[in-house]
C-alpha cells in the first residue's frame, strides 16, 4: 500500500472506531435507563451468570 492509501485507511478507521464509540455509549445509556445499574458492565455480568446457569442445567441433564 502506498503512504496515500495507508492513510485512507486510517482515516476510515478512526471514523468507524468513533461509529462505535458512539454506538457503545448510546447503548449504555440506554441500558442504565432500563435498569442496569451499571449500564453494558451489568448486562455483560448478567448474560454471563445465565450462560453458566444455562450450562450448569445441561451439565446436570
Amino acid at each position: 500500500m502506498t503512504k496515500a492509501q495507508l492513510k485512507r485507511k486510517i482515516a476510515l478507521l478512526e471514523s468507524i472506531n468513533d461509529h462505535l464509540q458512539t454506538e457503545v455509549s448510546y447503548m449504555d445509556e440506554l441500558m442504565k435507563m432500563v435498569g442496569f445499574q451499571h449500564g453494558l458492565e451489568t448486562v455483560k455480568a448478567a448474560a454471563g451468570e445465565i450462560i453458566r446457569q444455562k450450562l450448569t442445567e445441561a451439565n446436570d441433564i
